[in-house]
């Protein structure tokens, strides 16, 4: 099929200033704010085009409020966006990677329309880099991989929908280009495709509420303990697990009414971690289409054991060596990889080797993880085995919104037997890292796992691969503690519950 040559490319007539781009200093106490992408940053790339109409919505920060309100009515609600003149492209895609198709808007254009907007509004709105929904996808590499090709010119939703249907679908060759392209330029260019389409398709969220029928059910973990029904306390509960706080004594009360300066990062910490427990963060990937078909569990430890004494650093990098991480994939489903709701790479783990497990033993394998010496084997034979590692422990599970993740885990291995036929108490509590970071910045929205990471400071790479999210996951719980931490704590009865609460300030320029 020819394709129409792509016009000039479209100037505009008054340059706005771009205010400079700074580091983001104290980021703890910095709300987010995303940077706005520098304009020749924008000559190679595109938007795309079903995600324009939610921009007011998603991509204005803070969200909503009186900007996001007008600018939704005068522009793009109601198919307004539509009407204005837009160069419309398409990315090639071949059948082994989706059958979806892609439409996009040069990034130049959708930076002018908001120039507009931005001049007779009196705000300042731009393409920024907010991570979770990328909106701006670039296309400056020579690597091999397909660019967007020209289809043409729309002024209307009704052309848009002409040349959506103009579009050719693959043919035979046309993946040529996926055989001699380097591995990491394909999935690179596949992950751009998925982060296309998810800037506009309804994302699947894990189930927000805990499941039923465990082997021991994790609904009566979380009504046990208070960090699932008052976050603050989880908050403090977390820091007492570090030794980043004292533990709250029995009935919920502190031994007198005590003031915490901010935690020295620097030093060691002050008290005793509160039971010595093995924080174990989990994730479960599987087949999108059959929940029974697990392909991948990913498993990060740390043993506040090994930290004792250890400074935590600026963002925990001390503390955060002594994680372990581990990644088990199912020999069955190693082939597979999801690409309809989630963007998979099941062999994109960053933090070791994938281990490849039979799906009759992997639940099998993963048990070891909860019993001595929590590693992931069963031998205690090893000289060099410190005799922390030999005992009975306390395990605090961790998880981004993990109950979903933990039902189908509990259905392949018995970790959540009856407390009561085990010979101590293992589970000690769940703890949901989408709570606690909502709590630490005093939202009632709930982050996802990428867009919490990118705001708390990291760069994470393949997500959706279990390993990964896994590990992400636990460096993110210390993260948070030692952020909460870093703030003046006072104790308080709340009336209400009458259960132990803290209330968080700013720390003090002195030190107590």
């Amino acid at each position: 099929m020819e394709t129409t040559p792509a016009p000039e490319p479209v100037s505009t007539a008054k340059k706005y200033p771009i205010p400079p781009e700074t580091p983001k200093e104290n980021l703890d106490k910095t709300p987010y704010n995303p940077r706005k992408i520098p304009e020749w940053k924008l000559r190679n790339a595109f938007c795309p085009a079903k995600a324009l109409p939610k921009f007011p919505y998603s991509y204005i920060f803070p969200r909503a409020g009186e900007v996001a309100r007008k600018a939704a009515y005068g522009y793009f609600d109601g198919g307004r966006i539509w009407l204005h003149s837009w160069d419309v492209y398409y990315l090639p895609i071949p059948a082994q990677i989706s059958e979806q198709r892609l439409l996009l808007i040069p990034a130049q254009q959708v930076k002018l329309f908001l120039d507009i907007i931005n001049y007779e509004l009196g705000c300042d709105l731009g393409l920024t880099t907010n991570a979770q929904h990328r909106l701006v996808l670039f296309f400056d590499g020579d690597d091999g991989t397909p660019k967007p090709v020209y289809l043409g010119r729309s002024d209307s939703r009704e052309a848009l929908d002409e040349l959506e249907r103009r579009i050719p679908r693959p043919e035979d060759g046309d993946d040529d280009w996926t055989k001699t392209s380097a591995p990491e330029a394909f999935d690179a260019f596949r992950k751009k495709f998925h982060d296309g389409i998810m800037t506009y398709k309804r994302r699947r969220t894990k189930s927000r509420h805990p499941a039923s029928q465990l082997d021991i059910s994790i609904s009566e973990i979380s009504k046990k303990h208070p960090n699932q029904i008052i976050p603050t306390r989880g908050l403090y509960q977390l820091k007492s697990y570090l030794g980043l706080r004292p533990p709250i004594n029995e009935g919920g009360h502190f031994a007198g009414d005590e003031k915490f300066a901010s935690v020295e990062v620097s030093e060691p910490v002050r008290w005793e971690t509160l039971g010595n427990p093995i924080f174990l963060s989990v994730d479960v990937e599987w087949n999108e289409r059959n929940q029974t078909q697990v392909t991948e569990i990913g498993i990060s430890s740390l043993d506040t054991v090994d930290i004792h004494a250890i400074p935590p650093g600026l963002h925990g990098e001390n503390w955060v060596k002594y994680i372990k991480s581990a990644h088990l994939r199912t020999v069955e489903y190693k082939n597979f990889c999801n690409t309809q709701f989630v963007m998979g790479c099941p062999s994109m783990f960053l933090f070791g080797e994938s281990e490849l497990i039979l799906d009759s033993q992997i639940g099998t394998h993963a048990r070891w993880f909860f019993s001595p010496p929590y590693d992931g084997t069963q031998d205690l034979d090893r000289a060099d085995l410190p005799e922390h590692k030999r005992a009975t422990r306390t395990i605090v599970l961790v998880g981004h919104e993990p109950y979903t993740d933990l039902k189908i885990l509990a259905e392949r291995c018995k970790i959540f037997e009856p407390v009561e036929n085990r010979p101590g108490k293992v589970v000690s509590e769940v703890m949901d890292t989408k709570i606690l970071y909502a709590c630490l910045r005093e939202e009632k929205n709930f982050r996802g796992l990428e867009n919490m990471l990118f705001e708390l400071g990291f760069q994470p790479k393949y997500l959706h691969n279990a390993g990964n999210d896994a590990r992400y996951t636990l460096e993110a719980l210390i993260r948070i503690a030692l952020v909460s931490a870093g703030k003046v704590q006072s104790p308080k009865i709340d009336a209400k519950t009458d259960q132990k609460v803290v209330e968080e300030a700013e720390a003090p320029d002195t030190k107590e």
